[in-house]
C-alpha cells in the first residue's frame, strides 16, 4: 500500500512567502526532516540502485529537443515526482517509474490541454495573469515528438537526482554534529543542493560536474546570484569525471567530495562541537 505523500511542494509555498526570502531562516524550510523520513542509508541506494537500466535517448536529436533544452521552457518540474515517488514506496524508483509518475502528474498538459496547463502554472499578480516561462509552449500544441523530447530531458535529469539524495545520506552518516537538509524550494529556487546547518550558520552546497554541460551549469548559476540568501554562505562541490564513484549505471560522489566539502567548511566534523539540534 502506498505511504502518505509528506513532502512539501515548492510550488504551493505562497508567493508573499517565497518573495520574503533576504536571509535564510529554519522555520522557512519544508522540508527540514524529510531526510529523516526516509529509512533507507547511502548503502542501502546504492543496493537498490545497483542493477537499475538508464535509457537516454542518445540519437533522438530534432528541433523540439533542442527547444527543450533551452532555459525556461515552461516544462513541469521533473524533480517533484521524484521525491513523491519516494515518499510513497520508500525506494528510489527506476528512471522509467520516475518518467510515468511526471506524465500521470502532468496529465493535463500530456493530453494536449496546453492552454488549461498554462492557466494554471501562471502567477496571478495583483489580479492580472503573469505569463511566465510558458511561451514557448503557448504556440506549441502536444504531439508524439514534443512527448519524446521531455522524456529525454527527463530521463537526461534523472542520474543527478538520485546523486543528489546519496550523497545527502552520505554526509548525514559522516556528519554526526550537523543537520543535513534537502528541501525542493531552495534547490530549485535558490540553487542549494544540499543544505548543511552546523553551529547556527548555513552552507549551500552547490553540486557541479566538471563536464562541458557542467560548466554551462555552474555559469548558468553564477549568472543568477541574485537570489542567493544573504547568511548562506555558498560552497561549490566540484566532482571530477561525473562522480567519484560507479555503482552500476550511476556515477555517485563519495568520499573525494567529502574531502571537499571538510576543507571548504573548517571545524565542521569536529565532534566536540554542539550539535544544532541535539
Amino acid at each position: 500500500m502506498d505511504k502518505e505523500i509528506t513532502q512539501i511542494d515548492y510550488r504551493t509555498v505562497p508567493e508573499n512567502v517565497k518573495d520574503s526570502f533576504k536571509e535564510l531562516k529554519k522555520e522557512d524550510l519544508t522540508n527540514l526532516l524529510e531526510l529523516d523520513s526516509f529509512s533507507f542509508t547511502y548503502a542501502e541506494i546504492e543496493d537498490q540502485i545497483r542493477h537499475y537500466q538508464l535509457d537516454f535517448y542518445a540519437n533522438y536529436n530534432n528541433p523540439v529537443v533542442e527547444a527543450l533544452n533551452k532555459r525556461k521552457n515552461g516544462l513541469p518540474i521533473f524533480l517533484v515526482p521524484f521525491y513523491d515517488s519516494i515518499a510513497r514506496n520508500g525506494v528510489i524508483p527506476t528512471q522509467k517509474t520516475h518518467w510515468d509518475l511526471y506524465q500521470t502528474q502532468n496529465s493535463v498538459f500530456f493530453n494536449g490541454q496546453n492552454e488549461e496547463f498554462i492557466r494554471e502554472h501562471n502567477q496571478i499578480k495583483n489580479g492580472e495573469t503573469v505569463i511566465k516561462d510558458n511561451i514557448w509552449f503557448t504556440g506549441n500544441k502536444m504531439n508524439e515528438d514534443i512527448r519524446r523530447g521531455i522524456e529525454r530531458r527527463c530521463r537526461r535529469a534523472y542520474p543527478s537526482f538520485v546523486r543528489d539524495i546519496h550523497f545527502s545520506k552520505f554526509l548525514k552518516s559522516k556528519l554526526t554534529n550537523t543537520t543535513v537538509v534537502y528541501d525542493t524550494y531552495i534547490d530549485l529556487k535558490r540553487g542549494i543542493d544540499i543544505l548543511l546547518i552546523h553551529n547556527e550558520k548555513f552552507y549551500g552546497l552547490k553540486i557541479y560536474t566538471n563536464t562541458p554541460e557542467g560548466n554551462l551549469q555552474a555559469e548558468d548559476k553564477t549568472k543568477n546570484r541574485i537570489n542567493e540568501y544573504a547568511n548562506v554562505k555558498y560552497v561549490p562541490v566540484i566532482s571530477e569525471n561525473r562522480g567519484s564513484i560507479k555503482v552500476g549505471r550511476f556515477d555517485l560522489l563519495s568520499n573525494r567530495e567529502y574531502q571537499q566539502v571538510l576543507e571548504k567548511i573548517p571545524g565542521l566534523n569536529n565532534p566536540e562541537e554542539d550539535w544544532l539540534f541535539s
